[in-house]
């Protein structure tokens, strides 16, 4: 008895010890990510706002933002878990997401181990700790990959007979991003396929008991209008694309997902067990398909419907194709096998450098916004009953000038024109207002729009002098003197 033992702990101490090493290797990749001196997006910058309110202050129902609350609470809770561990800041924010980012890549292996085999669970594994998209957002306070966690666990907890545990992520799903609504018949699908005995009463009962939760929540905010009509409103009406869309958002797409691979045509390799499982009729050909219709179904929504395209919206489904292309490395004869692994490694690897400097194209872009938050430290310092008027700029002004219980801060008004500013400033200089127009008024815009608004509001007599120059600028408002 004691050789088979010894035999057995042989056989199994390779996979153990290769996750293991995929393990460090997307823990190295996704810290190094996170050591990026990147700025916060425009939507980060809105989560974070929302996420040091909670951290510094405990207003958890968040009604008196400025900017209603459009997204469930439980992506501001992760936030604001690191900003307790680790203070209010891009870090404290961004090491929870990273955590988030290495626990899909176990969630990805041990799903696939269930779905397949070892061998495929470590390349799918693999792909996902190297996939440029997926260290794209890694570091990012996006609340995706929070979202692409709780989904990959819904499909694992019920095939491993814990339908309880299993509506706990889809509850969690469901309060982390309304989109979770479009995906999780995607990732139950799988579930279905893979085992037909599921505990769907205890899965329901905590799904139920989650949503009551999140229903409550909402409740006791009162808000004249709750996140969830907000979430579906704001993107704007999911219609039928015009025929002038077509092209233009099939190209879009197209691109975004050739950056999962870093290199397009290796997308191909996922066709490859759909095309063999033909001839077959097993469990392994009937998860292919299952895999091959959700991944089809949604991208079909995603250009026919008009859905913004936005990169993050396709993190959820990187995971299913990329065990769908570990099964395809794994299909043709060994040879082929180790050339076609290799050539997808580095590959990605390839794209690693973009990544880090920020200039992939995806995800976290360190060339948008930089500098961004000295601007807003700058504007912070103005007189507190200045009036700076901004466009395109709020949500990062908002995080980036401070605490605003903390000390005085200028108010901020948002201009969607120049035409919009100068009826403002009419308004406020008018005999009849109740306004005071003895404050001082201020313009903050990016530099690459400033031309347009010089031009028009001098066509109205009102002048712009410079004050501070550079990718963001920030001019004062000289009045034309009234006669």
């Amino acid at each position: 008895m004691q050789p088979q033992i010894i035999s057995s702990n042989r056989r199994n101490f390779s996979p153990i010890l290769a996750i293991t090493a995929i393990l460090i290797l997307a823990a190295s990749l996704r810290g190094a990510m996170l050591l990026r001196d990147v700025r916060l997006q425009a939507d980060e910058s809105l989560y974070t706002t929302y996420a040091r309110a909670w951290a510094l202050h405990g207003d958890w129902l968040l009604i008196s933002s400025p900017v209603p609350l459009d997204k469930p609470p439980l992506g501001l809770a992760l936030t604001t878990s690191g900003f307790v561990l680790f203070g209010v800041s891009e870090f404290g924010g961004r090491v929870i997401t990273v955590l988030l980012s290495l626990c899909a890549v176990a969630a990805t292996y041990g799903l696939t181990r269930r779905l397949y085999d070892q061998r495929t669970a470590v390349i799918a594994a693999l792909l996902l700790a190297l996939c440029p998209f997926d260290l794209a957002f890694a570091a990012t306070l996006f609340h995706d990959p929070a979202l692409t966690l709780w989904l990959l666990l819904v499909p694992l907890a019920l095939i491993s007979g814990r339908g309880g545990l299993a509506g706990i992520f889809a509850a969690a799903a469901l309060a982390t991003k309304q989109s979770a609504l479009q995906f999780l018949p995607v990732f139950l699908l799988i579930a279905i396929v893979a085992e037909r005995r599921l505990r769907w009463r205890s899965f329901a009962l905590a799904l139920v008991i989650g949503i009551v939760l999140l229903a409550l929540y909402s409740i006791a905010r009162a808000a004249p209008v709750d996140f969830w009509s907000l979430g579906i409103s704001n993107p704007g009406q999911l219609r039928v694309i015009r025929s002038d869309e077509v092209i233009p958002r099939l190209q879009r797409w197209t691109e975004l997902l050739g950056k999962i691979t870093g290199v397009a045509p290796l997308l191909l390799i996922a066709l490859v067990p759909l095309i063999r499982n033909r001839v077959t009729n097993s469990r392994s050909a009937a998860l292919d398909y299952a895999l091959a219709c959700g991944l089809l179904i949604t991208l079909l929504l995603y250009w026919l419907l008009a859905y913004n395209t936005y990169d993050r919206y396709l993190l959820p489904l990187v995971p299913l194709l990329l065990i769908l292309i570990a099964r395809g490395l794994l299909t043709p004869g060994r040879g082929w096998r180790l050339v076609l692994t290799l050539i997808t490694v580095i590959a990605m690897l390839l794209t690693l450098g973009a990544n880090l400097r920020g200039d992939y194209g995806i995800g976290g872009e360190a060339d948008v916004v930089g500098g961004v938050d000295q601007f807003a430290a700058q504007i912070a310092a103005l007189p507190a009953d200045s009036v700076v008027h901004q466009f395109w700029l709020d949500w990062h002004l908002g995080y980036y000038m401070g605490d605003p219980t903390a000390h005085p801060l200028p108010m901020i008004l948002f201009q969607s024109s120049p035409e919009s500013l100068y009826r403002y400033l009419m308004a406020v200089t008018s005999p009849h207002s109740a306004a005071s127009s003895q404050h001082r008024q201020y313009l903050a815009l990016p530099a690459t729009f400033a031309p347009r608004w010089q031009t028009e509001l001098a066509k109205s007599g009102i002048q712009l002098h410079q004050l501070i120059s550079g990718r963001f600028v920030l001019f004062e408002v000289i009045l034309p003197k009234s006669d």
